[in-house]
């Protein structure tokens, strides 16, 4: 019953998923963005791994501040010279990101880049299959433009 009321509300947003099969792109404010605007590409699963957790190294190899520094940095810092876009991709994940991983992913970007809160968001773009997708966006974008709320 949930699940037919959820995909309702797909349909009456325009994002039939089941329809298409395709992954959609989004802004961080949930504008809809081409995928052939986007130029550098993060596959979290791919290219960093299929279960990130935590905030910094005391829990692993595969934290927040170590996706933040060897991916998202250099790869927003290349964006913002070249008037491209970053699109993250969450496909492939075992496991929806951690609030404490998206937070330390996303909270400290403006210090590490030296960039603002807004110039961020208009060089990020998320993927989007599910519903988790589209919560983890609007997590990112609360802790991009927020990032000392608890």
């Amino acid at each position: 019953m949930i699940r037919k009321a959820i995909s309702r509300i797909w349909k009456w947003l325009g994002r039939d998923r089941a329809a298409t099969n395709k992954r959609l792109l989004f802004d961080l404010e949930d504008n809809p963005v081409d995928e052939e605007d986007v130029e550098l590409i993060i596959n979290i699963a791919k290219d960093f791994s299929q279960a990130p957790r935590g905030a910094g190294p005391d829990v692993g190899e595969f934290n927040g501040q170590a996706f933040r520094q060897k991916h998202l940095v250099p790869r927003l810092k290349e964006a913002a010279a070249n008037g491209s876009r970053v699109a993250i991709v969450l496909d492939g994940l075992a496991y929806p990101p951690s609030a404490e991983f998206l937070k330390s992913v996303f909270g400290p970007l403006a210090k590490d880049t030296g960039m603002t809160p807004k110039d961020i968001v208009s060089l990020l773009v998320m993927s989007e299959r599910t519903d988790i997708d589209w919560i983890t966006r609007g997590l990112a974008l609360r802790f991009v433009t927020e990032p000392d709320d608890p």
